[in-house]
């Protein structure tokens, strides 16, 4: 079904075919690849197209105009998010109670967390916007508005992991928590960076699994409380089981293409660390069959798949592979583009089967 979605990801892939070469162009290409994507996410029509963007978000954003700044101020609650609130509270008094400004200036803010993470580290951009939409990232902008702040914020706080600057990190992490207060998740990543592959790694994944299964009472609780104001969380699951099943399945096909295709050297660390946060989504994403709130959780590290992916792709890094030389090539040849082809129909199948919230699209004018 041809859509506003599918003409915007055809004209993307065209971008890049046209630009394919150096950095520059790259730089050009990440560019002009997020302004059509702002101008798709932030100047939609905010009454007709969303999930709880136009239902929950809108509705707390109205209500701004009774609330009190010195009031939230001092009444301050992080278990509530009151950060995100009062960043709403701001921005509409800045906009005078402009709606589509919030929602604009927030896929803005996305958008530009998003080129800077693909322009950093990613070998392909191309890829990494196909696997953003394909792993439907971009949905967070339609329905889940404190969780893309928090997670565009902690693509920050990856930089400075990769850079070691602690302080920024915990700042960073600090700023998230305000929006989102689950993503405290993300805290433990910093010490992720310095863990070889081996047994003590090993290890510290069994004990993750252990204690999320014992405390996921208490985690889903936690989740909830932040979740209470999104009247939709109850039954917005994407495509429901089917969806967490075949999320978890894309999980687990990373890790195993990186292991073939490209096993982790120590002094590559860049791409140990997201192979890491990769194997610490799946862990979260187990426990989907409990409920599906820990898919929210996996998503804060797993977000980072969009420059992982196509890390196990470059032919120009030097890899050891389990594969022959030739086999390796062939497959960095082509798995690339039956990876991209999935994402787009998997974004061109979402967007359709979930038509009442996309479809049929309009612009705020």
């Amino acid at each position: 079904m041809i859509n506003v979605y599918s003409i915007m990801m055809i004209a993307i892939v065209l971008m890049a075919v046209l630009m394919r070469g150096t950095s520059p162009q790259n730089r050009k290409f990440i560019f002009l690849a997020c302004v059509y994507m702002f101008i798709i996410m932030g100047l939609r029509d905010v009454r007709l197209i969303g999930n709880d963007s136009r239902t929950s978000y809108l509705y707390s954003f109205r209500g701004m105009e009774q609330r009190s700044l010195a009031n939230m101020l001092r009444n301050y609650d992080l278990d509530s998010n009151s950060g995100f609130y009062i960043f709403m509270k701001l921005i509409h008094t800045w906009t005078g109670g402009d709606y589509q400004a919030f929602v604009a200036i927030i896929s803005a803010f996305f958008l530009i967390c998003l080129a800077n993470l693909v322009y950093r580290y990613s070998p392909d951009p191309l890829q990494s916007f196909c696997y953003y939409w394909g792993l439907l990232l971009f949905l967070f902008m339609f329905s889940a508005q404190k969780q893309a702040m928090a997670m565009s914020i902690l693509t920050l706080a990856f930089d400075a992991i990769v850079k070691r600057k602690p302080i920024r990190f915990l700042l960073l992490v600090a700023l998230s928590i305000q929006f989102h207060y689950p993503s405290l998740v993300f805290l433990p990543s910093y010490w992720l960076y310095n863990l070889k592959p081996g047994k003590y790694l090993i290890f510290l994944y069994i004990l993750i699994v252990i204690l999320t299964y014992t405390f996921r009472d208490q985690i889903l609780t936690f989740m909830m409380n932040a979740y209470r104001e999104d009247n939709e969380i109850q039954e917005y699951s994407l495509a429901g089981e089917t969806f967490l099943r075949t999320k978890a399945v894309i999980m687990l096909v990373i890790i195993v293409s990186s292991l073939i295709l490209r096993r982790p050297r120590a002094e590559d660390k860049v791409y140990l660390i997201l192979m890491k946060f990769v194997a610490v989504s799946v862990i979260f994403q187990t426990f989907c069959a409990f409920n599906n709130v820990f898919e929210r959780l996996a998503d804060y590290y797993f977000q980072f798949s969009v420059v992982f992916i196509p890390m196990v792709f470059d032919k120009n890094a030097e890899t050891d592979s389990l594969l022959s030389r030739r086999l390796d090539l062939v497959v960095k040849t082509f798995a690339p583009y039956l990876f991209c082809g999935f994402g787009i129909w998997r974004m061109a199948s979402a967007v359709v089967g979930d038509s009442t919230h996309f479809l049929p699209y309009r612009f705020y004018f």
